[in-house]
């Protein structure tokens, strides 16, 4: 007997339902936040169990727990999920039914968990990571604004190291004693993200997979690092057009009656992984020679494209370069890949 099972997660508690193989509902239960709990409810459904949960901040938890126990556990994506979030009617009970109804037809859009500690903890390190960055860049900003109070406009990085004393000289006190709590919180958050740098050095040392990603250009080590977290395994992706999609790099179409009356760039996929590949294709163009994302980039502005637009399409190259080697098992090879590069032009 196949039974599919839709859950409705809250810290509190939980929402079972439970649909046959003909979409009729042949169970409901309501059960308690807790590993005991879950484990009980999904255990006493008898036959094959197939659940959906939603993404959330526990869904992970709540993904190793219950795994195990059925047949097939997916996590999907909720803002896919149109059914449940655009439908005026509303509860947990209708929503735990429209999740097993949309899995029995196939029509749920998955979101990739893995139940390894270890890729857990560096999936969990690596965002840390881009908090504590995010909570450096916000202080710095900070920082300039509070100079820009008094028409003292600050350029570059200078003033949060060797012209620190200087510009402070130049603020009322009450300001001064305001700027260094900010260059205190500054000096903090450097100190916290070299320790996550260190730590993640250490998680990531004798990995194979990250020297062959740190030798494609454009590519260091958080670039590195945070593409691994993000595929984890390159089988996820069935080919370049999945991954670019799940990467924010797709280009999608619009039309009617066998016409395209629109392209344009996607604004869905990782944020990460997008910006670390836009970054990527920048730090290549701003090359002057040696390497073969440079020469792609030449010839697609001489075709017409514009720059941003070129700069996408270099990302995507560069995406699609990780992705093989990657699959392959080998390093990147600047003169080979070069040739290659020529060859195509």
């Amino acid at each position: 007997m196949l039974n599919w099972i839709g859950i409705d997660i809250h810290k509190r508690t939980c929402e079972f339902c439970v649909l046959n193989n003909k979409g009729v509902v042949v169970m409901r239960k309501h059960v308690r936040t807790e590993e005991k709990s879950l484990i009980a409810a999904l255990s006493s459904i008898q036959g094959e169990r197939y659940v959906v949960i939603e993404e959330s901040t526990i869904a992970q938890w709540i993904y190793c727990t219950l795994k195990p126990y059925a047949n097939k556990l997916v996590i999907s994506n909720p803002k896919k999920n149109r059914l449940i979030h655009g439908d005026e009617e509303k509860d947990d009970g209708l929503d735990c039914f429209k999740l097993a109804d949309l899995y029995r037809m196939n029509k749920i859009y998955e979101v990739y968990h893995s139940d390894v500690e270890e890729l857990i903890a560096l999936r969990k390190l690596v965002n840390h990571y881009y908090k504590v960055n995010a909570d450096c860049t916000r202080t710095m900003n900070r920082i300039k604004a509070e100079y820009s109070f008094y028409g003292i406009f600050a350029y570059g990085a200078k003033v949060y190291h060797s012209q620190r004393e200087e510009y402070l000289d130049q603020v009322p006190s009450g300001s001064r004693f305001i700027l260094e709590n900010y260059f205190s919180e500054l000096d903090t958050f450097r100190l916290l993200k070299a320790k996550v740098i260190k730590e993640l050095k250490d998680m990531m040392k004798g990995n194979t997979t990250m020297k062959w990603l740190q030798s494609v250009p454009g590519f260091g080590f958080i670039r590195s690092v945070t593409y691994f977290s993000a595929i984890l395994t390159p089988d996820r992706f069935p080919d370049k057009s999945k991954l670019h999609r799940y990467s924010g790099l797709a280009v999608i179409s619009k039309g009617s009656g066998g016409v395209v009356y629109c392209t344009k760039a996607s604004r869905e996929g990782n944020r990460f992984l997008k910006h670390v590949l836009i970054d990527a294709a920048i730090t290549c163009i701003s090359r002057s020679k040696g390497n073969e994302f440079r020469k792609e980039y030449d010839g697609l502005l001489k075709r017409g494209l514009t720059p941003k637009t070129a700069r996408r399409t270099v990302a995507r190259s560069i995406n699609a370069k990780l992705f093989g080697l990657w699959k392959k098992g080998e390093a990147y090879n600047v003169k080979k890949h070069n040739r290659e590069a020529t060859a195509r032009g």
